[in-house]
């Protein structure tokens, strides 16, 4: 029927957006077909909806491996762009500060 609920997700229940939040959005059918509905929402309600992680790794360092972005320069410059190597110091450990990217090395050895 039309209006008819089809089903709920981890975003909807009871036919109702549920993000955790208490917000004001606007919903926008495409031609019927749900797979290109949309949900419109401000800037302000996107910041409200970002989130940072932080994840730590802890890799023990042997003497077989060395650090120092000379080095990987000489093998791998190609794959790593200069913007890039300036956020390393020269041993090739990031700078402390510095703001990284996704894509975006964190050591080099």
């Amino acid at each position: 029927q039309a209006g008819q609920r089809l089903g709920d997700s981890n975003y909807t229940r009871n036919g109702t957006l549920a993000l955790g939040k208490n917000l004001l959005v606007g919903y926008m059918p495409y031609h019927g077909m749900n797979s290109n509905d949309a949900v419109v929402i401000s800037e302000g309600c996107a910041g409200k909806l970002t989130s940072e992680h932080m994840y730590r790794e802890t890799y023990p360092l042997s003497s077989q491996i060395e650090l120092s972005a000379e080095k990987h320069k000489v093998y791998y410059g190609n794959k790593v762009t200069p913007q890039q190597y300036a956020k390393l110091d020269s041993s090739g450990v990031v700078k402390v500060g510095a703001k990284v990217d996704s894509k975006d090395p964190l050591v080099l050895a």
